[in-house]
């Protein structure tokens, strides 16, 4: 293969390198035995690995220029030289890990990590140094000169890499609980903050805000967004490491950890608006994982996993929606009784908590509220007949929600409507109607939407539920007083139910 590429004339130079570190790769990670038989083979393949090695970048120039360069050379590389580091230990591997650890190549890095993690039982404590180590380099990654740096800055950072690149993976202690993205950002943003005096007192600096009234931008997402790869699951069924309750408790520490970097960044609080930024693809990452791994995690656990992303209330509402709509997924993977138990806490929270009904901005408390019970989640509820019951249990939440917030908002109206004219909420259906009757009595209109979802849900429950109508006094009042706010509001198509109505009532 290596001599056939090599003669080969209708290929650049480019792939021709890629295609001999593949080979080359593929030799040294599962043709140990061979290789031994094959001296000349194995110099050859050795010296086609340590070329590719040394082709990693060393300047400050490089780096940037490799972030916008892929040519697909160290993903292949990297499992000759994890094989190399697993079987020798030997100082160059450990530093031919290091140095595709700050390469800059994405692909490169993600399948080292995903090896490690595959082999972390082995690697034991050099599991955790090589995570400690992948932290610290997103974070002296942030820190890079930009272009115009002054000459000291560019010597100093490049120190700080080669230093970085020599620190050694064995024979030091290391544990899961140096896995802390937070405590590696403050130190970043106390190094930053030196760096923002020293520019801001220079007469050609650019001026900006004073050093004191920044802020971080905190550890290298992407890197980090690549490095835990091996953490997100995005596969319909469950991690199956997550039936290993050891490996289930390190994830969750790990990704709860990642999390609280996205709430010291982007929810501390600002002076400048009233709602936090849009999260990194990281933070949805640790979303998804963690609205997945509710459905391992016993009830009465899951509340540590819940907690710290329903605190945020409507001031992170990016985050709380992308959370709950996660959640609403796993309708389809869990038991009906399993999701109520975790997802009746939920709601009681939220009910509770200031920071939701009467947070800020009001209007975005009033959308997670109306997410967490369940509002714009039907296609997934009505999917398994059990909801119908667990709703039905669950009226006192929708009861209170109905008092306490239904008139706030026309939006409120309009997704209870929808709601109710769902399977899931038929139960709720002769309450509703009360309910609504109370919100809309005294409310101005502005949007023809609510009208319109009034005549959609009052439509469904004349022909579905005639019959309770007929023998609920009260329920039949509510219905009739709404039908005829409809027609004095001259909805379209409330005449038309409100003669469907005459002639059912007048029929029993």
């Amino acid at each position: 293969m290596l001599d056939t590429i090599d003669a080969e004339a209708d290929l650049n130079e480019e792939l021709k390198t890629r295609a001999r570190v593949a080979v080359a790769s593929t030799l040294m990670a599962r043709g140990s035995a061979w290789l031994s038989a094959h001296a000349a083979v194995r110099d050859r393949s050795w010296v086609i690995i340590h070329a590719a090695l040394s082709n990693i970048p060393a300047t400050m120039e490089d780096l940037r220029a490799s972030r916008m360069q892929r040519a697909g050379i160290l993903e292949f590389a990297v499992h000759a030289v994890f094989i190399w580091w697993m079987q020798t230990g030997s100082d160059e591997a450990q530093s031919a890990v290091l140095k595709i650890l700050t390469s800059g190549d994405k692909a490169g890095v993600s399948i080292l990590f995903q090896l490690a993690h595959g082999h972390r039982l082995k690697l034991g404590e050099k599991w955790w140094r090589l995570l400690y180590l992948g932290l610290l380099w997103s974070a002296l990654s942030m820190v890079m000169p930009r272009f115009g740096y002054e000459p000291d800055e560019g010597a100093r950072w490049i120190r700080w890499l080669n230093w970085l690149r020599n620190r050694r993976l064995d024979g030091i202690a290391a544990t899961r609980a140096q896995i802390d993205p937070v405590e590696i950002a403050k130190r970043l943003e106390r190094l930053e903050k030196v760096r923002w005096r020293r520019e801001f007192g220079r007469r050609d600096a650019l001026r900006g805000p004073p050093p004191d009234q920044r802020r971080t931008a905190g550890l290298a997402w992407d890197f980090l967004e690549i490095m835990f790869g091996w953490l997100w699951w995005e596969q319909d069924n469950p991690n199956p490491l997550w039936n290993d309750e050891v490996a289930f408790q390190e994830q969750q520490q790990i990704v709860l950890s990642l999390w609280a970097f996205e709430l010291w960044l982007n929810h501390r609080p600002r002076v400048d608006r009233k709602d936090d930024p849009v999260p990194h693809q990281l933070a949805f990452n640790a979303i998804q994982t963690i609205a997945k791994m509710m459905t391992k995690a016993s009830d009465l656990a899951t509340r540590e996993l819940w907690e710290p992303v329903l605190k945020l209330g409507a001031t992170g509402h990016y985050s709380v929606g992308h959370f709950i709509s996660c959640w609403f997924f796993e309708t389809a993977r869990l038991d009906a009784t399993e999701f109520a138990a975790r997802w009746r806490p939920m709601i009681a929270y939220a009910l509770d908590a200031p920071e939701w009904g009467h947070g800020r901005p009001w209007y975005y408390g009033q959308s997670l509220l109306r997410q967490i019970l369940g509002f714009g989640s039907e296609a997934f509820l009505d999917r398994n007949p059990e909801f119908q019951g667990i709703v039905r249990d669950m009226s006192h939440y929708y009861e209170r929600w109905a008092h306490e917030h239904l008139s706030r908002d026309e939006d409120n109206v309009t997704r209870l409507c929808f709601f109710l004219a769902s399977s899931t909420g038929r139960s709720l259906r002769m309450k509703g109607l009360a309910w609504l009757q109370q919100a809309v009595a005294s409310k101005s209109w502005y949007r023809p939407e609510m009208g319109n979802a009034l005549v959609e849900f009052l439509n469904v429950t004349l022909t579905q539920d005639a019959r309770g109508l007929r023998s609920d006094t009260e329920a039949r009042g509510a219905f009739l007083a709404l039908v005829a706010l409809l027609v004095s509001k001259q909805v379209p198509a409330a005449l038309t139910l409100q003669e469907r109505a005459r002639r059912s009532f007048s029929n029993a």
